[in-house]
C-alpha cells in the first residue's frame, strides 16, 4: 500500500502541475474572447477545460477543484446555448473561479465569498471537530486528553455562551455539554446549532454531573443525541461519542472483484482502496457464490476470461439470484471487441472498461455506479413526499429493534402515531398539495428534533416514532410540545395565502410481556383513534386521554 502512496502522490503532484497549466491555458483563451467575445468556439474550448477539472479534482481528494469545474463548465455551456456575446460580468465570474482553483492547488486559503460551492483546500481538512462545554478544569482536561486520543480537534470552553460564539465560528461536529447548571440555555444553542444548514449533523452529547439534572423532554425536544450521567467511565463516552460520530459518515462502497490475474488483482485493489473503498478479491471464479453471499457487495468487478469460467457466467448467476440481480457489474477486460461489449450490457452490465485501465477512469466508474445503486436501493425505502422511511421499512426497522439492552434491561421505547387532523378538508378544500405541504412540515419537525428515533410513513395522513430513553409520562410531554409546535408553523400555498393545521396523537411505551410489532402498532393505533374521538390537538395514552391547547 506504501509503493501505491508514493505512485499517487507522484500522479497527484503531476496532476497539480497539469492543472496550473489548464488554469493558464483558460486565462489566454479569456484573453482572445475579450478579442472577439462572440467566439463560441473559443468558449468551447473553456468549457472544455473546466470541465477537465470537474472530472478530475475529486479523484485527487480535491472537491473544490470537483466543483469550480462543474460550475464553469455550466456557466460556459449556458453562453454557448444562448449564443450570447461574452461581456465584462461573464470575464469576472470565469477569472474569479479560475483563480480559486489557483489558489487550491497553490495550497493557499480560499475566501469563502469568492469560492464556488465548496470552499475545501488541499490543506489537511479539520473533519473531526468537536466543541467541548466543561466548567470544571480538571474534567475539561481529562476529556480534552481522551477525545484527542481518539483523533478529534478540540475547543474547550467554559460556559455555554463561549460555545454560542464558537458555533457561530465554525459548526462542529460533535458537541459535549458537562455543566454544574442545565438550564434552557442550554436547551436553545442547540436548537439554534439543529437550525444552521449543517446543524443537523453535529452529535450531541449531553453530560449529567447528577442524575436528573437534566430535563430529558425539553433534551429531547430540543434535539440532544444522548444524555449521559458521570457513573459511567469517561473513556466509555468518548468510545460511545465516537462511534456516533463515525456512524453518522457514509459507509465506504464495497466492491467484490474478480480476477485471476494476482498482479492485476493487486492493482485494482489498490486502486479503489486509496478512494475508501472496502474490496473482497477473488483469483479463482469458482469462490464466486459463496463470497457474493457472505460479501453483499454494493458493485461487482469482472474480468471477462477466467479460464473455465467466464465473467459472463458469473454474471448471468448474479442476475438470475433475486438477492443480488440488481448490484451493479462493471466488465474489465482487453476483450473490447464490439460483440463482448453487446453481450456484457445484455448482463445489465453498467459499464465495460477497456484494460489497461487508469486509476482515474476505474476509481471514476466504480464511485459512480456504486453512489448511484446504493440511492436507488434507499429510494425504494423511503416515502417519496416525506422522505423518512416508508411504513414497509419502518416495521422491518422495528422487527430489528432490540427491546433489551446489552446488559439485557428492557429499553425504555415509546411509539407515537401522529395524525394530522381533517386533513381530508384540506385536501379537499386547498388542493392535495397542500396535505403533502402538511406531511413534509411535520416530517421535518420530527426529522430536525427527535434524534436517534425511528420515525415512518404510517398512514395517507400520519407518521410514526419511536423514541428511546422517555417514561410514558416523558413521552406525553414531549409530544404536547411537538403538536404545540406544529400548530404554530404557517405553511404558505403558492399563492400566498397562509394556513395552520394541527395533530392529535396515540402513544404506547413497548409493552413488557407477549411483544409482537404488529400488537404494538396496533395498540397505539387504538390509542390514536381515542385522541381522534377527543378531537383536534389530542393526546391518548395509556396514563389517560388530555387536549392541547387548541387554535
Amino acid at each position: 500500500m506504501e509503493a501505491w502512496q508514493q505512485t499517487f502522490a507522484h500522479m497527484k503532484s503531476q496532476y497539480m502541475v497539469k492543472s496550473i497549466q489548464r488554469l493558464e491555458q483558460i486565462d489566454t483563451l479569456i484573453a482572445a474572447l475579450d478579442q472577439i467575445p462572440s467566439d463560441l468556439d473559443v468558449m468551447r474550448q473553456v468549457m472544455r477545460h473546466f470541465h477537465w477539472l470537474a472530472g478530475s479534482g475529486g479523484i485527487y481528494d480535491m472537491p473544490t477543484i470537483t466543483d469550480v469545474g462543474g460550475h464553469g463548465e455550466k456557466y460556459c455551456d449556458d453562453i454557448i446555448n444562448s449564443k450570447a456575446i461574452f461581456q465584462d460580468v461573464d470575464r469576472k465570474h470565469i477569472r474569479m473561479l479560475v483563480e480559486t482553483a489557483r489558489k487550491v492547488l497553490q495550497g493557499q486559503a480560499v475566501d469563502k465569498e469568492g469560492a464556488a460551492p465548496s470552499a475545501d483546500t488541499i490543506m489537511t481538512p479539520i473533519e473531526l471537530d468537536v466543541i467541548l462545554v466543561e466548567d470544571d478544569e480538571n474534567n475539561s482536561r481529562i476529556l480534552t486528553n481522551l477525545l484527542e486520543l481518539e483523533g478529534l480537534l478540540v475547543r474547550d470552553h467554559r460556559s455555554i455562551f463561549a460555545a454560542q460564539r464558537a458555533i457561530r465560528e465554525r459548526i462542529p461536529k460533535g458537541l459535549i455539554i458537562s455543566l454544574k447548571v442545565i438550564d434552557n440555555t442550554v436547551f436553545e444553542t442547540v436548537e439554534r446549532l439543529r437550525s444552521l444548514p449543517e446543524g443537523a449533523d453535529t452529535v450531541v452529547l449531553l453530560v449529567e454531573k447528577m442524575k436528573g439534572l437534566a430535563d430529558r423532554t425539553r433534551a429531547a425536544f430540543a434535539g440532544i443525541d444522548k444524555i449521559i450521567d458521570t457513573s459511567a467511565p469517561w473513556p466509555e463516552t468518548i468510545n460511545h461519542f465516537r462511534r456516533v460520530i463515525d456512524s453518522l459518515r457514509p459507509q465506504p462502497y464495497k466492491v467484490l472483484s474478480v480476477e485471476d490475474d494476482p498482479d492485476q488483482s493487486r492493482y485494482i485493489r489498490a486502486v479503489l482502496e486509496s478512494i475508501g473503498c472496502t474490496v473482497e478479491s477473488i483469483l479463482d471464479p469458482t469462490e464466486f457464490a459463496p463470497k457474493l453471499a457472505a460479501f453483499n457487495p454494493d458493485l461487482l468487478l469482472l474480468d471477462i476470461m477466467l479460464g473455465e469460467l467466464t465473467g459472463f457466467d458469473l454474471a448471468l448467476y448474479v442476475r438470475q439470484n433475486k438477492v443480488f440481480s440488481s448490484v451493479p457489474i462493471i466488465f474489465l477486460s482487453t476483450q473490447t471487441h464490439i460483440e463482448s461489449k453487446i453481450h456484457a450490457h445484455k448482463l445489465g452490465a453498467e459499464e465495460f472498461l477497456a484494460k489497461p485501465v487508469t486509476r482515474e477512469r476505474l476509481a471514476a466508474a466504480v464511485a459512480t455506479k456504486a453512489e448511484r445503486a446504493r440511492r436507488k436501493k434507499a429510494e425504494k425505502k423511503r416515502d417519496g413526499i416525506t422522505d423518512v422511511s416508508n411504513y414497509s421499512h419502518w416495521v422491518q426497522q422495528l422487527l430489528m429493534l432490540p427491546v433489551k439492552d446489552e446488559r439485557g434491561v428492557d429499553r425504555k421505547l415509546v411509539m407515537l402515531v401522529l395524525d394530522i387532523d381533517d386533513f381530508s378538508r384540506v385536501n379537499e378544500g386547498l388542493g392535495f398539495a397542500a396535505g403533502d405541504m402538511l406531511l413534509v412540515s411535520l416530517a421535518t419537525l420530527l426529522k430536525s428534533r427527535l434524534r436517534n428515533a425511528v420515525i415512518g410513513r404510517h398512514g395517507p395522513d400520519s407518521l410514526a416514532v419511536v423514541i428511546e430513553d422517555l417514561s410514558e409520562g416523558d413521552a406525553v410531554k414531549l409530544t404536547k410540545m411537538l403538536l404545540d409546535k406544529f400548530s404554530s408553523i404557517e405553511h404558505k400555498l403558492d399563492n400566498g395565502v397562509g394556513f395552520y393545521a394541527t395533530c392529535s396523537a396515540g402513544i404506547v411505551p413497548v409493552p413488557s410481556h407477549n411483544f409482537s410489532v404488529q400488537g404494538w402498532i396496533a395498540a397505539t393505533n387504538i390509542l390514536l383513534d381515542k385522541a381522534k374521538d377527543l378531537g383536534r390537538s389530542s393526546i391518548a395514552s395509556p396514563m389517560g386521554t388530555n387536549q392541547t391547547n387548541k387554535m
